[in-house]
């Protein structure tokens, strides 16, 4: 790689604390979900472990080779996260049907309230699930989108293969 066209030790940085904070994440994700949550839950899971070692994998080759190609990767390897993660908060908004209120520590901890608290909360729990998640939504895809195209800035003038 030419001494004049390197990505910057920012861009090292960058890449390396995105794929490891995707591993990491990814790992504590899959081992909570094993216990307690469904298909979508452990797809996204995966999907952070499978995007956090591509980040890695790429980032390396990007900067030992000067690799335009694993630049491309590292860009299109965070929309697809955003993709990945958008699909499963899509899942998690389309499957509300109230079962957030099955679980026995919520039920417990709804018994505290008194009766029209308790029914309030109940109602609103589908509603401010379906903002939470779009607003995961909304950052992941801000957030992917804003380091693609960082990715894109510091590799473009790279010619490795």
């Amino acid at each position: 790689m030419s001494d004049s066209v390197r990505p910057s030790s920012f861009f090292g940085v960058v890449s390396f604390l995105s794929g490891s904070s995707l591993i990491f994440f990814g790992i504590v994700s899959l081992a909570i979900t094993l216990f307690s949550f469904g298909w979508l839950a452990v797809f996204v899971s995966m999907a952070l472990l499978v995007h956090g070692v591509v980040e890695l994998v790429a980032r390396n080759r990007v900067l030992n080779d000067g690799s335009r190609v694993h630049a491309r990767v590292l860009v299109r390897n965070q929309l697809a996260l955003a993709l990945s993660v958008s699909i499963y908060s899509l899942g998690m908004i389309l499957q509300q049907d109230g079962g957030a209120l099955q679980s026995e520590l919520i039920r417990e901890i709804l018994v505290l309230y008194p009766s029209e608290v308790r029914q309030m909360i109940e109602e609103s729990i589908p509603m401010l699930t379906r903002i939470f998640y779009s607003l995961v939504i909304l950052v992941v895809c801000v957030g992917a989108a804003s380091t693609a195209f960082y990715y894109d800035r510091q590799t473009r003038g790279l010619s490795g293969s």
